[in-house]
């Protein structure tokens, strides 16, 4: 059977035994689920729609598709191999969220990114966080470096690397990752990287802050108990905050930035 294991993946599972196969990590359009027909010993689990359908599909899996519909008895194995779309479709870049400067909390999206530009997604990574503002200790070193570091330590070619080093929370992740990085070097398309756990927050934040100029993917990896000093603003507060504002005002947003008491000391926001 095809399952659905999160957001961003599929697997294919044996019906009889439930032993995982083969995992792939796409999405099937809407259009393509009603041609795929129920078998006896197999079971089909197919969700979740997408922007860019035809993009996704290419034209041997749309064969595949094709064979199975007409020949739905043909195998006792139901093998449809999905390709992986971000193999198939290259990003500008990818982006990943700072969480902390501690190799153990980092280290899943960090090695997340690495096989998604080691795979073919894309040429460049941001790694993007200065360090939480309601840190009472600052860090000798900024999240973005610590991530840096680890990433060249595990073949990412320094060239291929970006730091952005001011933000310090996740609106300012993404604001100073447009402003500083994304503006400037002509990124329109991106995969971010982050935990399952903050991902209501971070899709929410990336659509405010980003705009419609912007097409961005996700790259969910499992959380981990980071042990992070509480503070941290959840999803309900940031909606009563941002709600107002329109997606991707950037002037809105600098203006929130400026009255943030973590950014107080910052000349040019």
């Amino acid at each position: 059977m095809i399952r659905c294991s999160s957001s961003f993946g599929i697997s294919v599972i044996n019906a009889r035994t439930q032993q995982t196969k083969f995992t792939f990590y796409d999405i099937v359009p809407n259009r393509y689920r009603s041609s795929i027909q129920r078998r006896p010993t197999m079971k089909v689990v197919i969700a979740l729609p997408v922007h860019n359908e035809e993009r996704m599909l290419s034209a041997s899996v749309k064969k595949i598709i094709e064979f199975l519909t007409q020949h739905p008895h043909e195998m006792s194995w139901f093998l449809f191999i999905i390709i992986l779309q971000a193999m198939a479709t290259t990003y500008d870049a990818i982006l990943v969220l700072g969480i902390s400067t501690n190799e153990k909390f980092f280290a899943g999206r960090v090695d997340a990114a690495i096989k998604l530009y080691k795979g073919g997604v894309s040429k460049r990574i941001i790694f993007s966080g200065k360090y939480w503002g309601g840190l009472r200790r600052k860090p000798k070193k900024t999240e973005a470096e610590a991530m840096r570091d680890y990433a060249i330590r595990n073949g990412i070619p320094p060239h291929a690397i970006y730091v952005e080093e001011k933000s310090l929370n996740t609106i300012g992740n993404f604001y100073f990752a447009r402003k500083n990085i994304l503006e400037k070097n002509n990124i329109r398309s991106l995969i971010a990287v982050t935990q399952k756990s903050h991902m209501p927050k971070a899709k929410f934040l990336a659509k405010k802050i980003l705009g419609p100029r912007y097409s961005i993917r996700w790259a969910v990896v499992q959380n981990t108990d980071t042990g992070l000093p509480e503070g941290h603003v959840g999803i309900g507060r940031i909606r009563k905050i941002l709600d107002c504002i329109k997606d991707g005002d950037k002037k809105a947003i600098q203006k929130l930035l400026t009255a943030h008491p973590y950014y107080r000391g910052y000349r040019n926001i």
